[in-house]
C-alpha cells in the first residue's frame, strides 16, 4: 500500500518515508490540525488477523 496526502484528506501532509517492515510502513507526516510533526504506520491488510480470530459466543443459562 502506498501511503499518500490523499490518503488523510486535509488532516495530514505526507513527508517521506521513515522504514518499512514485514507488517507495514511508516511514514513522517505533518498534521495541519495540530501544526507539527508526526509519525503515521499502516498495516499491510495481509496481515491483519480479523478473520482468524474467534467470534464471540453468547451463552444462554
Amino acid at each position: 500500500m502506498t501511503i499518500t496526502s490523499e490518503n488523510f484528506g486535509n488532516r495530514f501532509e505526507i513527508l517521506r518515508e521513515l522504514g518499512k517492515s514485514a507488517n507495514g510502513e511508516v511514514h513522517l507526516a505533518f498534521d495541519n490540525f495540530l501544526q507539527w510533526q508526526v509519525a503515521i504506520k499502516s498495516i499491510r491488510r495481509k496481515n491483519l488477523l480479523i478473520d482468524s480470530l474467534p467470534v464471540p459466543q453468547r451463552h444462554m443459562g
